[in-house]
């Protein structure tokens, strides 16, 4: 059972990391492809296309943690309530410190100067950020 733990450990951690690591590198990329500033519609594109990804990322990260207790639900049932504990404060580590580090490239997105003559596109981006604290799998068209 203790080689259970183990993988159930290191499967949900490594999901969880590879979330967050897939999530930032787009965000770079969008970082990247526009220097931190909206000019324009393609621009504003980007930013769209990543808030989704990153609102679609965070609602499977919450079904894949239910997943998770249920598992540790199970250990614990059989007798490895230690195991499942640690295996459970250990996920909570890994993923906050992770996920710290993840909202600082989110912040990024929410900070991104908007440098255009087009009131829309700063309109529609504002959108965007309010919707982004809102609990939805994406963004409206």
């Amino acid at each position: 059972m203790l080689q259970i733990s183990l993988i159930v450990f290191g499967c949900s951690a490594g999901i969880a990391l590879a979330f967050h690591f897939y999530a930032v590198s787009k965000i770079k990329f969008v970082l990247q492809e526009t220097k931190g500033i909206i000019m324009s519609i393609n621009d504003l594109e980007m930013v769209k296309e990543v808030i989704n990804l990153n609102m679609k990322l965070a609602v499977y990260y919450i079904v894949f943690f239910i997943l998770l207790i249920v598992i540790l639900g199970v250990l614990a049932l059989n007798k490895l309530f230690k195991e499942a504990a640690l295996i459970l404060f250990l996920f909570g580590v890994i993923t906050l410190t992770i996920g710290l580090w993840g909202k600082t490239y989110e912040n990024k997105i929410r900070n991104m100067e908007i440098k255009t003559e087009d009131p829309e596109i700063e309109e529609t981006f504002k959108r965007y950020l309010k919707e982004w604290n809102e609990p939805r799998l994406q963004l409206r068209s």
